[in-house]
């Protein structure tokens, strides 16, 4: 797995390869320091994920529990297995979540949320 940070209108988080068990622990570390700088909005890019198992699944919901009361979080990913297991867990309960086919879509939803906080 190869984790890249990157700032646009919020901090993008784009993951390569495979989250499991065993790398969760370094995604959650970096998401952690993001929300220790204050940063309340985060966009996860799984477009060039392979594979995500119960433990990114468990650091992803953490986050949304995280920064539901204060924040947002946009998730990319176009691969059918992630999507389905995404919504099979239940994400899509939290209505600080949203799921996006692509990371412009996600970006133009995050500045259309950030113009309604203003």
């Amino acid at each position: 797995m190869k984790i890249e940070v990157t700032k646009e209108i919020v901090p993008v988080i784009e993951i390569t390869g495979e989250v499991d068990y065993f790398r969760a622990p370094e995604l959650e570390s970096a998401i952690d320091d993001l929300i220790l700088d204050g940063n309340r909005n985060l966009l996860f890019d799984f477009s060039k994920a392979d594979y995500i198992d119960s433990g990114g699944i468990e650091v992803l919901i953490g986050t949304l529990r995280k920064i539901s009361k204060v924040g947002r979080l946009n998730f990319v990913s176009s691969n059918d297995d992630v999507v389905r297991l995404l919504d099979l867990v239940g994400v899509s309960r939290y209505s600080t979540f949203s799921l996006f086919s692509s990371k412009d879509e996600a970006i133009e939803d995050f500045k259309e949320v950030l113009k309604k906080c203003q």
